[in-house]
């Protein structure tokens, strides 16, 4: 069984409640630029790519797969009535849905590994090189605005983000007990963000992940990410041992299917909630619903494997 790390749930626990807050309005628009590279950089971290495909996609699927599905399936469903009412086209309901959700993240991810599960099982390549390629084709797909489908554009840039995460693997997983004492990462985590910040609002571009918009400089947009997320990381090393924060990480894939739906209720019944209130019903709620949802459905958002 993998060994489970608690600083890597720490910081999974950091960036849901960051990307909760983004959706709440909770926010600063600079954290855009680092939260979803947080989450493919310690995606990356534990790859496993020497089992044969088979076996590899069938674990995939139920991942990722499956859960993308089953936390898609409301907005789906809200769309075919929609289409049904206004008398328009399913697709042109559902691409024009004003049912948000974030269920990209899934699909793009199980994208990525299979792209990464073929591109090093060529073993003369240079994830270093990877990483530079990657990160370049997408650039260049948003500069010739090419269209993000089933965000395949998402997808190669963020490959980038998750070879990194494996290649760094070794600093991410590195005990906390032998390493750098806890103020030591305190104060590298704040340097890194700090330069992060900095970073951003030189020009405070917009990036845009799902979207595969990265407006701005190349070296700047890339940088940005690493700085932030690595930021966090280290953030969380220092923090080390925190049972809530821990707990909203290792279910952080619930978190992520379930929270917009929330917002998008809250947000339509009629009261002018403030966002940090909005910020807080919505974590406050996820509690219950990652307790109902893993007792009562885990083979369909994750925990358990539905495909035997």
């Amino acid at each position: 069984m993998q060994q489970r790390y608690n600083y890597i749930d720490i910081a999974k626990g950091i960036g849901i409640l960051l990307v909760i807050a983004l959706h709440s309005r909770f926010h600063i628009d600079w954290m855009v630029s680092f939260e979803m590279p947080l989450f493919f950089i310690l995606s990356g971290c534990f790859f496993k790519y020497d089992l044969p495909f088979k076996q590899f996609l069938k674990k995939k699927v139920n991942m990722l797969l499956i859960p993308y599905v089953f936390f898609e399936l409301p907005k789906v469903l809200y769309d075919i009535a929609l289409s049904y009412n206004h008398r328009i086209s399913i697709m042109d309901s559902y691409i024009n849905s004003s049912v948000p959700t974030t269920t990209w993240f899934l699909l793009c991810l199980f994208e990525i590994q299979v792209i990464c599960y073929f591109i090093y099982q060529i073993k003369s390549l240079n994830k270093w090189i990877i990483v530079l390629m990657s990160f370049s084709i997408g650039y260049l797909m948003y500069k010739l605005n090419v269209p993000n489908i089933l965000f395949i554009c998402s997808a190669v840039t963020s490959t980038s983000y998750f070879t990194l995460g494996l290649l760094t693997r070794n600093i991410i997983t590195g005990s906390t007990k032998t390493s750098t004492p806890p103020h030591s990462n305190i104060a590298l985590s704040i340097s890194l963000l700090f330069l992060s910040f900095g970073l951003w609002y030189i020009s405070k571009p917009y990036v845009f992940y799902r979207g595969n918009s990265l407006e701005g400089n190349f070296i700047q947009i890339i940088l940005m990410a690493i700085l932030g997320s690595y930021g966090i990381i280290f953030l969380a090393k220092s923090i080390n041992s925190n049972k809530i924060l821990e707990y909203y990480g290792r279910y952080s894939l619930i978190i992520l299917g379930v929270h917009l739906y929330y917002l998008t209720f809250t947000s339509r019944c009629g009261c002018n909630i403030p966002p940090m209130f909005q910020f807080i019903i919505t974590c406050t709620l996820m509690l219950p619903t990652i307790y109902l949802l893993k007792k009562f459905v885990p083979r369909l958002c994750g925990i358990k494997p539905l495909i035997q």
